[in-house]
């Protein structure tokens, strides 16, 4: 307890003994540190939010190629207009449960 009394005695002399110009200083050290911390957080999102390198893009790539498995349609089915008649001809039940959700 002892170190705490000394501690809060000493903290209060030392703020006993400054100026309103040491005051002042401090105020305008404590405000730039916020605005330095607010700029600090506004640069690492735009960093964050910058596209990558050419690299990655690369990567998007080749991850975007169709797999073996996955339903792509062929051009021209791309091209049709999607209607309910094509749908049960094709009697997909991947495309009638979409068809349901619409």
């Amino acid at each position: 307890m002892n170190i705490f009394l000394q501690a809060k005695h000493a903290f209060l002399t030392w703020m006993n003994e400054l100026s309103a110009a040491d005051s002042a200083l401090l105020g305008i050290i404590g405000f730039g540190l916020m605005i330095f911390s607010v700029s600090a957080l506004l640069v690492q999102r735009h960093l964050e939010s910058r596209p990558k390198s050419p690299h990655s893009d690369a990567h998007q790539i080749k991850s975007s190629l169709p797999l073996p498995g996955l339903r792509v349609g062929r051009p021209q089915e791309r091209q049709r207009k999607f209607n309910a008649s094509w749908l049960k001809a094709k009697q997909d039940p991947f495309l009638t449960r979409l068809e349901r959700l619409n």
